[in-house]
């Protein structure tokens, strides 16, 4: 045996022989409309929206779509509250000249409707993310090419409400939002301009940073943020772009 195990470390050593290649077992969850995702804090569940108007819930310890929520329309982002109660969802779609925020009431399967009036050329909502002070945050898209406005969702009252002190007033259409692991920052991805503006939203201050500019598109782009919230990583063509979240510059 010890002399078998000799010739197998000489031949690998010289490169003559290969080791087998690993792979890891991946879980494939079968949701072909699937939209936008979010884990629960808890570490229960992972929440899937669909284009088809349903959420679906993976069950985690099961490895199974256990639950749906037939929410109707067609859906787009989503974000859990940070006591896990809610699901906030941006319809995708818009009637009468209004578009909608849906509040999914996890406990009981309650889904309530929040209207809001759209601007000129807007459609549905986009994005949305919670802050873990209790505001949301929702872009939304334009019929063409435009700027739209920023606009907040309260948790405890509903209420949603213009930011006119987002950065230069308004944001691109279709921005991408995400947000920190405990909540506390949130990034802001303009895709429909090819300075790339970036900025971030500060939960403990209620307050936004100045816009700071990738140089590139950031259509079809992805990022995250670091568990402490330090730092900013935005995936760019084969490269990841890596940002202070304090100063907004170029880390690594």
């Amino acid at each position: 045996m010890w002399f078998a195990m000799a010739i197998l470390a000489l031949l690998l050593s010289l490169g003559l022989v290969r080791p087998a290649s690993s792979h890891a077992q991946g879980t494939f969850i079968s949701a072909p409309a699937r939209r936008d995702m979010v884990f629960d804090h808890a570490g229960k569940y992972l929440y899937i929206t669909r284009s088809d108007g349903f959420v679906s819930r993976y069950n985690l310890a099961s490895a199974q779509l256990d639950l749906s929520y037939n929410l109707g329309g067609s859906l787009n982002g989503c974000d859990i509250a940070p006591d896990d109660s809610c699901l906030l969802v941006a319809q995708n779609n818009s009637a009468s000249g209004a578009g909608t925020i849906q509040r999914v009431d996890l406990p009981s399967g309650t889904i309530a409707n929040y209207d809001y009036k759209l601007g000129p050329l807007e459609l549905g909502a986009w994005d949305i993310a919670i802050a873990k002070n209790g505001l949301a945050f929702f872009s939304a898209q334009i019929n063409g090419s435009a700027p739209t406005r920023l606009r907040q969702f309260e948790l405890a009252t509903n209420a949603i409400t213009y930011r006119p002190d987002v950065p230069d007033g308004q944001i691109d259409q279709n921005t991408q939002i995400t947000r920190s692991a405990d909540g506390s920052l949130l990034l802001f991805l303009e895709g429909n301009e090819s300075r790339g503006p970036f900025f971030t939203y500060r939960a403990e201050k209620d307050a936004f940073s100045p816009v700071s500019l990738y140089t590139w598109f950031l259509y079809h782009t992805s990022a995250a943020i670091s568990r402490d919230g330090s730092l900013l990583a935005t995936r760019k063509a084969s490269s990841i772009s890596l940002e202070n979240s304090n100063t907004l510059e170029f880390e690594h």
